[in-house]
């Protein structure tokens, strides 16, 4: 399986965007809105999974995760994160596979508990807007999003170039082969 990690604000929900509606926002969307604001950034997202057998995990923490309500076991439920995506644009034969671990911890260390848990994982990029979230292993996987501007498609080139020419999964405390 080959996943693409992904952060909602800073690469599909920006400071400005126009939504899958139509409507044209000045400001970030928030869980209330019920969808992400920069729909151009939601169809390249499509394209990527589609052209390049991508499942999403969704990375984002902040209002995206602590907003949503728990399962009786106290877990943050995919079914939140699929309905703002659907509901964004997201195209439906893209699949949303899951969310990484609510923790206190970093988006790496996240990341790097969520590989661990998932052996079948071959291939992986992670788009964020926050370079300063990742260690330098996970850094290598990385397409940094510019904040204002979201995945654009200079973004998509690089996650599809990364996709193809990555190093190999390490499973451990590095996830690059050396």
């Amino acid at each position: 399986m080959n996943i693409v990690f992904l952060d909602f604000d800073g690469v599909i929900n920006t400071p400005t965007g126009y939504d899958v509606n139509g409507s044209f926002r000045d400001n970030f969307n928030s869980v209330r809105d019920g969808r992400v604001n920069n729909y151009n950034a939601v169809k390249l997202v499509n394209r990527l999974c589609l052209e390049n057998d991508l499942s999403i995990v969704v990375t984002s923490k902040s209002g995206w995760r602590y907003s949503f309500r728990k399962d009786d076991k106290g877990n943050y439920t995919i079914n939140n994160y699929k309905r703002i995506l659907y509901d964004s644009g997201i195209d439906e034969h893209a699949f949303i596979y899951s969310h990484t671990p609510a923790t206190d911890f970093s988006k790496d260390m996240e990341i790097k508990i969520f590989l661990e848990k998932h052996k079948d994982i071959d291939k992986f990029i992670i788009l964020d807007d926050s370079r300063e979230e990742f260690s330098y292993e996970l850094s290598q996987f990385l397409v940094l999003c510019d904040t204002n501007r979201g995945f654009t498609e200079r973004e998509y080139k690089k996650a599809v170039e990364l996709m193809h020419n990555q190093p190999n999964i390490k499973r451990g405390n590095s996830y690059k082969d050396r």
